[in-house]
């Protein structure tokens, strides 16, 4: 059964209630989901991972203990940050491949991705999530650094303040499993366009350490189970309403 350390009642009171909140931090432990400015985090038990499930786009790797690292998908080269160039891995997405990766939950329609993360274990296997934006662009390849100007911006994860997600690579056993799905709240848009999805990875939260972080789309997956059927109103208004929420510090961007 899903669980969630906010006790949603139902994904349209969740994102009405939080939208006013104040900067989040929330860690995603084993059977557990989140709502962040309308998205779901959830918890994603080890997968099948072959070709047809999983689509990966975006893979990011720093190299080194730097603590952070960053980029966006491309077919673009040279990349602007931290993402590995093996063309299997990052590359361009067009709004006609999101499509596929639809899902309901709650009546409303989302886009489903999977992200792995593979971390060092024992007190290092905490990493967190600072910044995910999902632009559309008719122009493809983008190379450029100032990430903003990638296209039209469809989702913030800090569009309703300085939010962040702790992953624990630790709960599940090696990489290309996965360890999250990420529902992303439907947009519309041209069947043709691009997609990027930019992502930047650690803080005091929880610092990236040594592997790579990756994102894939989810290709004919059963939705997940309505989160209403769990979890009475009265529990949504008194979780948040008692929830601590925590500051973070921001991964700096290189502005072309």
């Amino acid at each position: 059964m899903i669980k969630s350390k906010f006790i949603l009642a139902s994904l349209g009171a969740a994102a009405a209630l939080l939208s006013n909140a104040h900067a989040a931090v929330v860690q995603l432990d084993r059977n557990e989901s989140e709502v962040v400015n309308g998205a779901i985090f959830q918890f994603a038990s080890p997968q099948p991972t072959g070709t047809g499930y999983i689509d990966p786009f975006l893979r990011l790797h720093a190299g080194g203990n730097t603590g952070t690292e960053q980029g966006y998908n491309t077919s673009g080269r040279p990349t602007a940050f931290d993402e590995l160039t093996d063309p299997n891995f990052t590359r361009n997405v067009l709004y006609s491949d999101l499509l596929k990766t639809q899902v309901t939950v709650n009546g409303s329609t989302y886009f489903q991705l999977l992200l792995d993360v593979n971390e060092p274990g024992g007190s290092k296997s905490l990493v967190s999530l600072t910044e995910l934006q999902i632009y559309t662009s008719g122009t493809g390849s983008q190379t450029t650094s100032n990430v903003a100007s990638l296209g039209t911006l469809r989702y913030d994860l800090d569009g309703n303040g300085d939010n962040t997600v702790v992953f624990d690579a630790s709960l599940n056993s090696g990489s290309g499993s996965g360890d999250a799905y990420i529902y992303i709240p439907f947009f519309a848009a041209q069947n043709s366009d691009f997609v990027y999805l930019y992502a930047a990875f650690g803080d005091a939260e929880g610092d990236v350490q040594a592997g790579f972080e990756e994102f894939a789309l989810v290709h004919n997956v059963t939705p997940v189970p309505e989160l209403s059927s769990f979890f009475p109103i009265i529990g949504l208004m008194v979780a948040v309403g008692s929830t601590s929420y925590l500051r973070k510090r921001k991964l700096a961007q290189t502005v072309a």
